[in-house]
């Protein structure tokens, strides 16, 4: 199995097959291809995805309500803890992962959707791999603490 691994090193990453996940959103522009696709090529996957249980009930009733018209969806993977793995941080890594012919990538599985966006945030407003440098990332964050 190849797995794409990301350079951020975090003891809450596990490696899941690509096919146990299901993305919340991908993008009909493929925004992936000009932007995810050639950095992972090039340096990497930076950070993990980020996943979480979602419910199946939640996920055909209220999240089908919500889905934006600039997006496609699949049908969800079930897996055999009952629910739905869902990508709600990374779907356009996901994307490349696949593109890229991965079988299995780097995640995180958080708690809620909530911890998720949180930890993304922190990821994209402090990039801790990058930006050793910032006010963020020396402490002054409030989700340094989540990691």
């Amino acid at each position: 199995m190849s797995t794409l691994h990301s350079i951020w090193r975090d003891n809450r990453i596990v490696v899941v097959e690509l096919s146990r996940l299901t993305p919340m959103d991908l993008h009909l522009d493929n925004r992936y291809l000009a932007r995810d696709l050639p950095r992972i090529q090039q340096q990497g996957l930076w950070y993990p995805l980020l996943v979480y249980r979602a419910d199946t009930l939640w996920w055909n009733t209220v999240w089908i309500k919500h889905r934006s018209a600039q997006c496609r969806y699949v049908d969800p993977t079930i897996n055999d803890d009952g629910t739905i793995w869902a990508v709600k941080m990374g779907s356009n890594r996901y994307q490349s992962a696949v593109h890229l012919g991965y079988n299995a990538i780097d995640v995180i599985i958080c708690s809620d959707a909530n911890e998720c966006v949180k930890i993304g945030k922190w990821f994209a407003q402090c990039d801790p791999l990058n930006n050793k440098q910032s006010l963020p990332y020396l402490g002054l964050y409030d989700y340094e603490h989540l990691l």
